[in-house]
């Protein structure tokens, strides 16, 4: 169990399986590697597509991930992409065609191009998608409206959705072919969804119970 505090950016507090983890996801994310999982082909889809912004949460991504490789490797393939080359093109491709998109949310999740584009070909391709937000140690407890306010704020108008990136990341976004428009549509798409939590910093327990209350939500 966790007693203490977690740091998810040294990875103190977590058990030495979520430290492995974390550990994997960062090797991988600076060297390319595949860290010991399989390295996947582009084209191939996945049950479940992991988007989230790397910077905010790749600690609990990956002990998330890790878990549903392990409790439910019979459902599917699961794609995180800190375990993956940052090509784009690959990434819509994949997103396009997996059955689930498990977006984690924060409110810099909708200022990255990356995690706009994997969201708005998730919508756009139908796929069934999953929400949750990070409760974590000593934040506020009410994260979950905080961030249900902030997408039905930036889905009223297109100056609103506008905001989100800068010039540079309006032209990046339209070579992918979504532009502001389309983002308002998945804002508007996921503004009505069921967020689910997940809190790092809880007992084990907790953790996996949270976690398979997730997975519920994937088909």
């Amino acid at each position: 169990m966790l007693t203490a505090p977690v740091d998810v950016l040294t990875g103190a507090g977590f058990s030495k399986g979520d430290i492995h983890a974390f550990s994997l996801a960062k090797t991988n994310k600076l060297d390319g590697g595949s860290g010991g999982v399989s390295p996947r082909s582009a084209a191939k889809p996945a049950w479940v597509f992991l988007s989230y912004r790397q910077k905010d949460c790749v600690a609990e991504v990956s002990i998330v991930a890790e878990h549903i490789r392990r409790v439910h490797k019979a459902r599917g393939d699961v794609f995180h992409d800190a375990e993956f080359h940052r090509d784009l093109a690959a990434l819509v491709s994949i997103m396009a065609s997996s059955a689930n998109a498990l977006v984690f949310l924060s409110e810099d999740y909708f200022k990255s191009v990356y995690c706009l584009t994997e969201l708005c070909t998730a919508v756009k391709h139908k796929a069934n998608i999953g929400l949750v937000y990070i409760q974590k140690a000593g934040t506020s407890k009410d994260v979950d409206d905080h961030l249900r306010t902030f997408i039905a704020a930036n889905a009223v108008s297109d100056a609103a959705a506008g905001s989100l990136l800068n010039a540079q990341g309006w032209v990046d976004l339209k070579t992918t072919g979504y532009d502001v428009a389309d983002v308002r549509a998945a804002l508007r798409a996921i503004s009505t969804l069921k967020m689910q939590r997940f809190s790092p910093g809880d007992a084990q327990l907790i953790r996996e119970a949270e976690m398979e209350v997730i997975v519920q939500s994937l088909v």
